[in-house]
């Protein structure tokens, strides 16, 4: 009896504490439960702009966006030191734009996880918020950086800028802080310049103008981050480098189309067009940056915006080419019998405006096909033999060697790669990126492997190199950067023929090189950025038949190459030119 008795107080004490253990445990899993709804609420209602920052977010369902909120609010009620329900809930409110509710919704969280910098960095975005620079920089700091490292450069220059009229010291630190975080700021260089002049510091002036004459690529690629404080700021330093002499307008002007051509599109694009308004409002009447805002809403595919903006350019310059090519472009897109026609007499503006340009001649026939009679495709008949007079290339080896084109036969195109349509990363399939530039023995320089993908001369991609900057030096060679293609085999010792376009918009120095296998490299001229027909005779070498193609860019500017083909050519061995290579450009 009294076993039975010892029993039956063990169960009910193993009971109570049971139920002391569910009690306790009841308000954690309780808060776990509406954690994990109210998370799921949030996420399927919201759409960030960022995807590691509190900040102001697309609101896809306010309904789903109003549950999640009310389920992490019960379970601060069960749990108020649930740290994963404040920053969900904290999401919510910042989300809405309502930093201050955010705020009273994390700030507790701080006391509670003081060591968590995931803590710090979101109290850090809704400081930024509100505009309180020094509290932004303080938790940003304080959170160890992270994945903050944008914004905090952002409310350093801020934080710099307002220091500036008072306590320059403080304000060189904090520019020297942004450009430790982000070394190829333009902004923070330019600042610490001015405040090197300020000192008389020739040594540190020195530094800075060349570092900002010598900017790397980290200077020109567009920070992928929705902050549209850094391309303002970049902007506005751009202008003053110009101003300042330390660039020239040319260096301003491929920068911005070297980001154009990079980053037009998704987030970086909208920051290239944050930087072109400031450009834009300090120059309103030089049409190329209005042209330069087409062009990123064309590739951008926003084509009425494009059409608004290109007439808007050739309302502040009749005479500016492009835009009639582009107006040209946006309505072949469009694909209706009217917008043929309108690219039609587009395109012959073009063509009457820039007649070297063998893209122009080629889109203005193509849009006149089946509009023969239509007043704009007058004369298109005698521009199809124009044009193949320039392409053709069994007209071209028959022109280089002098012969009449019944006595050649030209072979089929050996070059597997010759239409840069497939890339792999920054180069072409089949082709290598060659750069000749900084190192012993060439010059310091910078150049970029662009695939241009809106003036393709033939098919979608054209390889595009850019030369944004050089300088000379005594004892070392000129900055150059190309492609080097993989070598093509052909009959050893036969003739070929190697046929491409090419255009090129350079810079006083500036030129375009063609090697060959055996050859010393030839040279190519400015087009004025128009494309042009190249056509080469050469032989192939005689001990293995290797041919490797170098197409690339010396000095400054711009050039774009596209439709390269390898042929090999019969003739009376009679009448084989020893006077070899041979070269024309059309």
């Amino acid at each position: 009896m009294g076993c039975v008795s010892e029993k039956r107080l063990a169960g009910l004490a193993l009971g109570l504490v049971g139920l002391g253990l569910i009690l306790g445990l009841h308000p954690w899993l309780m808060a776990i439960y509406h954690t994990e709804l109210g998370a799921r609420e949030i996420e399927a209602a919201l759409r960030p702009v960022f995807p590691d920052r509190l900040a102001p977010e697309q609101i896809q369902d306010p309904g789903r966006l109003a549950r999640g909120i009310a389920h992490l609010r019960a379970a601060l009620a069960w749990d108020p030191h649930h740290l994963a329900a404040r920053r969900w809930l904290a999401r919510a409110y910042a989300a809405q734009n309502q930093p201050d509710e955010a705020l009273q919704i994390l700030e507790p969280a701080l006391l509670d996880f003081p060591t968590d910098p995931r803590v710090a960095l979101e109290l850090g975005d809704l400081l930024d918020m509100r505009g309180d620079v020094e509290g932004a920089i303080r938790l940003y700091e304080r959170g160890r950086i992270g994945s903050r490292r944008l914004p905090l450069v952002a409310n350093y220059l801020k934080r710099a800028d307002d220091a500036r009229r008072e306590n320059l010291d403080l304000a060189a630190r904090l520019y020297q802080r942004a450009l430790a975080l982000d070394p190829g700021n333009l902004y923070a260089s330019y600042r610490l310049l001015e405040f090197y002049r300020h000192l008389g510091d020739q040594a540190g002036m020195a530094e800075m103008t060349g570092r900002l004459r010598r900017f790397g690529p980290e200077s020109v690629r567009v920070r992928v981050d929705l902050d549209f404080r850094l391309p303002r700021a970049e902007a506005s330093a751009m202008i003053a480098l110009v101003e300042d002499g330390i660039w020239d307008l040319g260096t301003l002007r491929r920068v911005i189309r070297a980001q154009l051509a990079l980053a037009a599109e998704g987030l970086p694009g909208l920051m290239v067009d944050q930087a072109l308004e400031i450009l834009r409002a300090r120059r309103p009447q030089d049409p190329h940056w209005v042209l330069d805002q087409a062009e990123l809403r064309h590739r951008r595919g926003e084509k009425g915006q494009a059409e608004i903006l290109y007439r808007a350019a050739l309302d502040l310059d009749p005479h500016l080419a492009r835009a009639w090519l582009r107006l040209g472009m946006l309505k072949e897109e469009e694909g209706t019998p009217e917008a043929q026609r309108e690219a039609a007499a587009f395109y012959r503006r073009y063509v009457e405006a820039a007649p070297d340009d063998l893209l122009g001649w080629q889109r203005w026939l193509r849009a006149c096909h089946g509009l023969e009679e239509d007043p704009s495709c007058a004369g298109s008949t005698d521009g199809q033999r124009y044009l193949a007079e320039r392409t053709d290339d069994r007209r071209l080896a028959a022109d280089l060697l002098g012969i009449p084109e019944a006595w050649l036969r030209l072979g089929e195109n050996q070059w597997a790669f010759g239409d840069f349509e497939e890339w792999e990363k920054s180069k072409p399939q089949g082709w290598e990126w060659s750069d000749m530039s900084n190192a012993p023995p060439w010059a310091p320089g910078l150049f970029l492997s662009i695939p241009e993908t809106l003036e393709a001369y033939h098919g979608r991609v054209a390889a595009r190199v850019d030369g944004l900057w050089t300088e000379a030096q005594e004892g070392r060679e000129p900055a150059r950067a190309g492609y080097w293609s993989h070598s093509i085999l052909v009959e050893p010792g036969a003739l070929y023929l190697l046929s491409f376009a090419y255009r090129a918009d350079l810079a006083p120095g500036g030129w375009i090189g063609i090697g060959l296998s055996g050859y010393a490299e030839l040279r190519l001229p400015d087009t004025g950025g128009s494309w042009r027909y190249v056509g080469i005779i050469a032989r192939s070498p005689g001990s293995d038949g290797q041919v490797r193609l170098l197409l690339r860019l010396w000095g400054e500017g711009e050039a774009a190459f596209d439709a390269v083909a390898l042929r090999t050519v019969r003739i009376p061995e009679d009448r084989v030119p020893a006077d070899l290579p041979r070269m024309t450009v059309r």
